[in-house]
Formats: structure tokens, sequence, C-alpha cells
């Protein structure tokens, strides 16, 4: 199916299997890129715009694979419309995360990795979780993602001092998480926090594990500057 064809179905009737379909065409799909190139979104995150078709004249075609790395080079996600009315409600947003995830794994929807083990049960609480810490590699976290969660935790979160580590646990699901050196002190309340790892999931692969800073580790060497 066409990238059309597929976008004509309800959205009320779009399954598993339509999703993955969308996913198959998505990247060699023929788009056009729309001027400006480069809007912010509702979620106040920075977004390429793309129309499936355009009526103007002069305006450049291109594919989702080809404005990928130019993408995740400048920290931005996708948004992709129908036609040149932005007005009108998006076909599809892909975030930064996404793009990342495919730039890495030829996937949109995460790390292989992470997916499989987020489908395995928790195991029960252990009172002595083995933890153990690194630095996370530049293929679980690209230098261009890097930066653009530093951008945005300094200049909007207001973390003037960002580092990060690479937490791994047997207890956790997923077993390898990104913690932040951001001390619960940090937020008003627990909604805050979920809202804070809900903003920074948008610069990582669906299903990558985010943490903030826990006590007993907020001040362990193992974490690097962003």
């Amino acid at each position: 199916m066409t990238i059309e064809e597929l976008l004509a179905i309800p959205a009320s009737k779009r399954n598993a299997e339509w999703l993955i379909r969308f996913f198959v065409v998505m990247p060699d799909a023929p788009l056009f890129v729309l001027s400006p190139q480069v809007a912010i979104g509702p979620d106040h995150f920075p977004y390429f715009q793309m129309a499936v078709s355009t009526e103007k004249e002069n305006v450049q075609p291109a594919t989702l694979r080809e404005v990928i790395p130019h993408c995740v080079k400048n920290g931005m996600g996708v948004v992709l419309y129908a036609g040149d009315d932005r007005d009108a409600r998006p076909e599809w947003v892909f975030s930064l995360g996404n793009l990342v995830s495919f730039a890495l794994y030829q996937r949109f929807d995460g790390d292989p990795v992470d997916i499989e083990q987020l489908q395995k049960p928790q195991p029960p609480d252990n009172p002595e979780p083995k933890i153990m810490v690194g630095t996370p590699a530049e293929d679980f976290l690209p230098n261009d993602c890097r930066e653009a969660m530093r951008k945005f935790l300094v200049n909007v979160i207001g973390w003037k001092n960002p580092r990060i580590m690479l937490v791994i646990s047997p207890d956790l699901r997923p077993t390898r998480n990104l913690m932040l050196n951001v001390p619960a002190e940090f937020f008003r309340d627990n909604q805050h926090i979920q809202d804070f790892l809900g903003d920074l999931s948008w610069f990582t692969p669906p299903g990558r594990g985010l943490m903030i800073g826990h006590p007993d580790l907020h001040n362990h060497i193992g974490f690097q500057l962003l």
C-alpha cells in the first residue's frame, strides 16, 4: 500500500497491522518539504515540516530517510501533514527519539533489546538490588541526542550542570536506564517528575529507561557531563 492509501484509512480502523505497514512504507515514501521548514509544536519541541502532497510549485521533494540525519543532528522531530494546510491536524508526528531509533536500529519504535525486556514480567521487589553503573556508549545515546538533551535541561528546565550515567540492573524493566543527576527535591511532586521524564523521553528511542538521580547514586563518580 502507498502512504496515501494508508492515511486514507480512518483512524478508528488503524490496527497493529496498519502500524507495521505504515512504518515499513514511511521511510521511502515520496514527501515534500514545507516552508518554513521548522516549526515549534504545541509540546514546545522543534519539528521539521513535511507533507504528503502539495499544490505549490517548486517545493522540494524528499523522503523521511533523507531528512532523518539532518533532523537528528539538529535535535528535531518530524511532523507530517496531508497537504499545505498547517492548521489542519497532522497525519503523524515523529519525535526526535523515533528518528534516533530509526538511525540506530532501522525501526521507529525503539531498541529491540528494550522492547524485548519490557515484555518480560517485572521481577519481585529485591531489598538489595544489583546495580552496575557506567558511561552510555555512542550507540546507546548518540552525541547529537545528548546535545539536544543538554540544551533542553539547561535552557528549558534550568538545570545548569546536567550529568548522566548508565544504570544497569536485572531488577529493572528495562534493565538499562539513563539516570540524570536531577534529584527528587528539584521537583514539586511525583506528577512533576513524571512530566519531566515524559518530556525527556521525546529525545530518546521509545522504551528507553529514564530515571532521576537516586539519593544513593546522586554523587556517584559514574556521572559524566551531558
